[in-house]
């Protein structure tokens, strides 16, 4: 597995929707094998909108990235009129 943060090894972030049962698990695990700090922000709201267009703004750094589900990656885009991120656009980054 690639080190997400490099080599200066700073905080990764996980946002996802709720729940955030298994994010944080897997989140432990991580933390352990590379030995940094993973922390699972819980940004509810919109069906997964607000989380989904907070790592869809942030930095491509490689320090942010989502945990989703079918509703941030493929159905609200038909369930919203106006989406603040562009599912296809941003997921390809």
């Amino acid at each position: 597995m690639a080190d997400p943060a490099g080599e200066t090894g700073g905080t990764v972030r996980g946002r996802r929707p709720p729940p955030t049962i298994l994010a944080r698990v897997v989140a432990a695990k991580v933390s352990e094998e590379f030995g940094q700090q993973f922390i699972v922000e819980n940004k509810a709201g919109a069906g997964g909108n607000i989380a989904a267009d907070a790592v869809a703004k942030a930095e491509p750094d490689g320090y942010t990235f989502i945990v989703g589900t079918p509703g941030t990656h493929a159905i609200n885009q038909f369930v919203f009129k106006a989406m603040t991120y562009d599912q296809i656009r941003t997921s390809r980054r």
